[in-house]
């Protein structure tokens, strides 16, 4: 259960604006759709299912925050950090992540049709089973195959029974 409601949440960003800090909070499960979380501190913070649709999360904080099944759709995400972070099955349909950092971010089963990645930098990300279309924009001679074959090289071999 989140720690903050979403009126605390507006309020706290309200006082202290891009400096507010939500480190390591639990917001699981809020409806936070369109705020303005610019440059707010949310590393670490739990944000499992919660509603950011049309967020403005531009250079927040995410490193190592728990977004599985998190709503980003249309969210506002340049140069955000979101280094470590687990984006698993989270939805950032259309989502402007223009140089962001994904580096280790796991984005397993995550829907990135029409997400803008330009400039991003998806060094050890794991895009394993991530939804894209013709209108997904990735950085400069980015090869989505040639990551995903070198992250499965590197995790060597599936071993069945």
């Amino acid at each position: 259960m989140a720690e903050l409601s979403r009126k605390e949440v507006i309020a706290i960003v309200a006082v202290a604006g891009h400096r507010a800090r939500l480190a390591g909070v639990d917001l699981s499960d809020l409806d936070l759709s369109e705020l303005n979380l610019y440059g707010v501190d949310l590393m670490g913070a739990k944000l499992a299912r919660t509603n950011l649709s049309r967020a403005r999360l531009a250079k927040a904080e995410l490193g190592w925050a728990d977004m599985r099944g998190a709503i980003l759709e249309g969210a506002l995400l340049h140069e955000a950090n979101l280094v470590g972070a687990n984006l698993s099955r989270s939805n950032l349909h259309q989502s402007v992540l223009i140089g962001a950092l994904l580096l280790g971010t796991k984005l397993q089963g995550a829907d990135l049709r029409g997400a803008l990645l330009k400039e991003a930098d998806l060094t050890g990300a794991d895009l394993s089973l991530v939804r894209i279309d013709e209108k997904t924009e990735w950085p400069a001679n980015f090869d989505l195959l040639a990551h995903c074959n070198k992250q499965r090289d590197k995790e060597g071999p599936e071993i069945s029974e």
